[in-house]
């Protein structure tokens, strides 16, 4: 059983919950919280799509996502 004290020790100030010991670097001061996303379709979606990919497909691709380069 995880207690408070210990998820606060572990996420707030970045301690081992048991030894009290730091993991990872000394967090900064000025630093920004982020999160980061991912987004993975499924096995069977991915198959098909390089399946069936054609001049259609590549044109959506470049017109939905044109960050990502090429299709």
């Amino acid at each position: 059983m995880v207690s408070e004290q210990q998820l606060e020790a572990l996420f707030a100030r970045g301690l081992h919950p048991a030894t009290g010991s730091r993991l990872g670097r000394a967090w900064r001061t000025n630093g920004v919280t982020g999160f980061d996303l991912t987004f993975s379709a499924p096995k069977s979606v991915s198959a098909l799509w390089a399946l069936v990919i054609g001049q259609r497909q590549r044109r959506w691709w470049r017109r939905t996502a044109p960050w990502s380069g090429p299709a």
